[in-house]
């Protein structure tokens, strides 16, 4: 996937339609730069999808997978929504019957859609256009193939009936660039992967042609269409990574330094100051005094096994295919075939080395760490998981921006919690109120002690082993400020913020 993705990015391209991508289900996967929705079955077999670029993705209006040989994404345009129609049509040797199948489920899929709604149908339809006359106003006359076979016919048939036009065929390209599919052995090659577009905005398709140096190692080559439409484009933002407290320094003699910085920065406060700005204070020292002391936890890589060898091994296999591609003689087959082998071994290699690593730091916080010891046990047996980094709203609309999700989250919450009371008729009763002391400092230092250490931290990002570490000093301040808030009967705005995270559950 790592290497896919940088292929796309190399290319500049925004909106990527793969075939055989063989997950089964459906769903969708977010990366750093781009947005994996995919359609498949039941089993790793066939399977179709998107690869959006995240600065479009708030474009996307509904993504509808199918099945596993057809989807569609809905995006919005300036003037009107286009629809784009991902296919993988069944081969030529496959019978009657499975390829009408096909073609009645499209037609079926196609009448249901809006007619005010202009239509990209792309993907691999393992059809050979020629260069018919009888077809000439659908087709073009520039195709690579003279004679069209049984699944060309049933393409612009099809193409005929809806009005569309078939693009990929219409611009003139030298041979090599007409090019989508090379057998095994590299002496054939067809043009089978096509783009059809609605007759009334044929004209912002710019041109169609076949990019043959990509990295994926199939027998398919990348087909870039310029399309030429008005659509917003979110600007990047820069997004301020949050970096976590390094606490195993706690465990050193540092702890000692920690304290000595927090008194020195606790030294000064005032005590007549209002409960917001006393916390805003107490909050601040113990922020700088782990960051000055303790620093952050070094960034964890996702894939730490995909070293720089990893990336020149694959390098290497890339050029030995493009000698194929351009010469396909059995020498540099039997080239590419070795840098292949080479590769897989190299990244299967590195892998297990890895492994290997975490098996033995597993094996050893069997004992001393047992925190440690499950959460490097769950990267190690967890298979993957998708994130859910978008929701559907009641009418099929996708939102794929934060402030619009946590927009339609706190609709949704005040619509679920704020109901009408019921009239409830209550029985006051005068009672005694009680005289309860003040909290003592024993008490205050009980209740630092009870705090669970590994847990997450809250809005101010100030972890449980920052405040049990903090010393006498500390223990005072906190013992001030809750006093205050005892007497005056109100706390902090800053302890109001609440934060809701959307857990996604099985079932």
């Amino acid at each position: 996937m790592t290497i896919i993705v940088s292929c796309l990015e190399r290319y500049k391209l925004d909106i990527t339609a793969v075939q055989e991508v063989r997950w089964d289900g459906s769903g969708s996967l977010k990366t750093q730069e781009m947005t994996i929705f995919y359609s498949g079955g039941e089993k790793h077999e066939r399977g179709v999808g998107f690869v959006i670029k995240n600065s479009i993705l708030p474009n996307v209006v509904r993504f509808e997978p199918i099945n596993d040989r057809i989807c569609y994404v809905e995006l919005k345009a300036e003037w009107f929504n286009i629809l784009l129609i991902n296919c993988y049509t069944p081969t030529e040797e496959k019978s009657e019957e499975i390829k009408n199948a096909f073609y009645e489920e499209l037609d079926r899929i196609y009448d249901a859609l809006p007619t005010g709604k202009p239509k990209i149908i792309l993907g691999d339809f393992n059809a050979k256009i020629g260069k018919e006359e009888t077809y000439r106003p659908t087709i073009g006359k520039d195709s690579l193939h003279s004679d069209t076979n049984d699944n060309g016919n049933k393409l612009i048939t099809f193409a005929t009936a809806r009005n569309m036009r078939i693009s990929s065929t219409m611009f003139p390209h030298k041979k090599i660039h007409k090019q989508t599919w090379i057998s095994p052995c590299g002496k054939v090659r067809n043009q089978i992967d096509h783009i059809m577009v609605d007759y009334r905005i044929r004209s912002s398709i710019n041109d169609v042609r076949s990019m043959r140096g990509s990295s994926a190692v199939s027998d398919h080559f990348l087909v870039r269409a310029k399309v030429k439409f008005r659509i917003s484009v979110e600007r990047s933002k820069i997004m301020k990574c949050t970096k976590k407290i390094n606490k195993e320094i706690l465990k050193t003699n540092h702890a000692k330094n920690y304290k000595e910085k927090i008194k020195e920065y606790l030294d000064g406060l005032d005590n007549n100051t209002d409960i917001n700005h006393y916390w805003e204070k107490m909050g601040n020292a113990i922020k700088r005094s782990a960051e000055e002391v303790l620093g952050h936890e070094p960034r964890i890589k996702r894939k730490p096994w995909f070293n720089d060898q990893c990336k020149e091994a694959i390098a290497d296999r890339d050029k030995a295919r493009l000698r194929v591609v351009q010469d396909p003689t059995e020498e540099n087959k039997r080239r590419l075939a070795i840098r292949q082998r080479e590769a897989k071994r190299i990244i299967r290699m590195n892998k297990r080395i890895w492994e290997k690593e975490k098996v033995k730091e597993i094996e050893d916080n069997r004992k001393n760490n047992t925190r440690i010891f499950f959460e490097k046990a769950n990267e190690v047996r967890r298979s993957f998981k998708p994130r859910h980094t978008m929701i559907r709203m009641e009418d099929g609309t996708l939102l794929t921006e934060n402030d619009k999700i946590a927009k339609a989250f706190k609709n949704m919450f005040q619509t679920l919690l704020n109901q009408p009371r019921r009239d409830v008729v209550t029985e006051e009763y005068d009672t005694v109120e009680q005289n309860i002391e003040r909290p003592s400092l024993e008490e205050v230092e009980t209740g630092l002690d009870m705090l669970k250490n590994g847990k997450a931290p809250g809005a101010n990002y100030i972890i449980p082993e920052c405040f049990k570490n903090g010393g006498e000093q500390l223990i005072k301040q906190l013992h001030k400020l809750i006093n205050k808030i005892w007497d005056q009967e109100e706390i902090p705005i800053a302890w109001q913020h609440l934060c809701i995270m959307s857990g996604v559950q099985k079932g």
